[in-house]
Parts: structure tokens; sequence; C-alpha cells
């Protein structure tokens, strides 16, 4: 079961969007989850606005629900 989570930021005044998802991509890779995101959002100057991303221990099947242990 995933808990969902909101980080909502003022813009201007804190890292990116683009750079707080790549961060959490680099933590999962060393911390060996699997990690994926979809829906991204970019607003009229290119900039991503918003996107949803999945952090798991155990491999995603392709509707994002965890496999059977």
């Amino acid at each position: 079961m995933g808990m969902p989570s909101f980080l909502l930021f003022k813009r201007g005044e804190s890292t990116s969007a683009s750079n707080l998802l790549s961060t959490i991509n680099n933590i999962c890779i060393k911390k060996k989850l699997f990690f994926d995101n979809d829906e991204e959002t970019y607003d009229s100057e290119g900039t991503l606005k918003y996107t949803r991303l999945y952090i798991s221990e155990t491999p995603f099947k392709e509707n994002y629900s965890r496999n059977a242990k």
C-alpha cells in the first residue's frame, strides 16, 4: 500500500521540481529502490510544474500495484 504525499513550494524561493525529482531518483538508485514518475506537466516557460512519482522496495507491475510476495 502506498502513502500519497504532496509537496508544495513557493515559486522562485526553493529548489525546482526538476532538481527535486532528480535528487529523489538518485537517492532511490543508491538505496536500491524502484522509482518511476508520470504525468509530467510543464508551464509556458518549459519548467516542470507537476509530476506524480512512485517509490517502492519491490518492482512495480504495469498498473503500479505491488507484486505479491
